[in-house]
């Protein structure tokens, strides 16, 4: 048994260790690793199922992970490599050491990420010149957000849902968020954002929805929620929009993703020490 736990965390370490390679060289996460990892996975859950060692959390886990991730894609939130990935996880390491594996990777990555990526973007921002006008509504948002969020977190160490030690942990990083959140906009503009010939978009590309005409939103109808598809490219094409904003060169998660999965198979209880009391 232990020395199957082993393999399954080598396979979730050296999975996301190449993922991080392809993503940082190619700006994505491929296939050819996601898929071996996702159907090894649904084989091992057949044998502890097999063995009489299923848990219900072998199987939930992983649904669930499929599911939100799924929705983030459709709403264009997300990449379809970084959400075979996440399954590839939840199928692998469901649980571990008594813990929601991927609860602690995902912890672990998105504070990393979020606090990396906004002083980078932002600094960067700031040297070429910030626009307030044009941030005014994003502004607006994160002030609202942040208001939200600290009211939020105040009334859950209060009622002692949460420790102050999680409280003081999640303060920076989400005023960087929020930081990020604020001029969002204007970095995605100076940075991301791409006007691509219909004839060279490709499937899964990320629309800039904010920058996109009246006709190419007519076009694409109300149900379009960020991300194209070969239907949705074919729309495009019979209302003869010839370019479309996409945003391109977007910064690789999957370097943060095994940051937090190196960090979680050293320190797999974590979340709960620092967020439960």
């Amino acid at each position: 048994m232990l020395q199957l736990i082993f393999w399954r965390e080598v396979i979730v370490l050296f999975g996301a260790l190449y993922s991080s390679y392809t993503d940082i060289k190619t700006g994505m996460i491929r296939d050819s690793v996601t898929y071996p990892m996702i159907f090894l996975g649904l084989f091992l859950l057949a044998a502890e199922l097999y063995a009489g060692n299923f848990h219900y959390l072998f199987l939930l886990v992983p649904i669930v992970v499929f599911a939100a991730g799924y929705i983030l894609y459709f709403l264009g939130k997300i990449g379809g490599g970084d959400v075979k990935m996440f399954t590839a996880i939840a199928l692998l390491l469901p649980v571990y050491e008594g813990e929601i594996f991927l609860l602690n990777v995902l912890f672990v990555a998105a504070i990393s990420s979020i606090v990396f990526l906004s002083v980078f973007y932002f600094s960067k921002y700031c040297r070429k010149g910030i626009r307030f006008r044009e941030n005014s509504k994003d502004m607006a948002k994160a002030l609202l957000l942040g208001a939200f969020v600290t009211i939020y977190f105040s009334i859950m160490v209060y009622m002692e849902l949460i420790s102050h030690i999680a409280f003081y942990f999640l303060l920076w990083p989400v005023l960087l968020g929020l930081l990020f959140l604020a001029f969002q906009t204007g970095i995605k503009r100076n940075f991301f954002l791409k006007r691509v010939p219909l004839s060279k978009l490709e499937e899964d590309e990320i629309v800039a929805r904010d920058f996109l005409s009246k006709k190419a939103l007519s076009a694409l109808g109300s149900s379009f929620k960020g991300v194209l598809s070969k239907k949705e490219i074919l729309r495009l094409k019979k209302a003869g929009i010839s370019e479309v904003p996409v945003y391109r060169g977007l910064p690789p998660f999957a370097p943060f993703l095994l940051l937090g999965v190196a960090f979680s198979l050293l320190f797999p209880h974590f979340f709960s020490e620092v967020f439960f009391l």
